[in-house]
C-alpha cells in the first residue's frame, strides 16, 4: 500500500468518524444538535462550491499561462533561427609528416 493510499484512507476514516460523531451528537443534543448539523451541512456546501469555482479559475489561469509561455517560446525560437544560421566548421588540415 502506498503512502498516498494510507493518507487517503486516514482522511476518509477521519471524515466518517466526524460525520457519524456529529450525527450521534445531534441525536443526543436535541435542537442544538440539529442546528449544529444543519450549520455543518450548509458550511460544507458553501465552501465546497467556492472551492470548485476557485479551482476552475486557477485551471483557466494556468492554461492561459502555459499557452502564453508556449507562444513566447515559439516566437523566440523563430527569431533565433532566422538570425543565426547554422555554419559548418572548416575541416582542420591533416598533419604533415616530415
Amino acid at each position: 500500500m502506498s503512502l498516498g493510499n494510507k493518507l487517503g484512507r486516514g482522511v476518509g476514516i477521519t471524515g466518517a468518524l466526524l460525520v457519524h460523531g456529529a450525527h450521534r451528537a445531534a441525536i443526543g443534543a436535541g435542537r442544538f444538535g440539529e442546528d449544529f448539523v444543519a450549520g455543518v451541512e450548509t458550511g460544507y456546501e458553501e465552501k465546497a462550491a467556492a472551492l470548485v469555482l476557485r479551482n476552475q479559475r486557477k485551471a483557466a489561469e494556468f492554461a492561459a499561462a502555459v499557452a502564453k509561455a508556449q507562444a513566447d517560446h515559439a516566437a523566440a525560437m523563430a527569431a533565433t533561427v532566422a538570425v543565426t544560421p547554422a555554419v559548418e566548421p572548416e575541416p582542420t588540415p591533416a598533419p604533415v609528416k616530415v
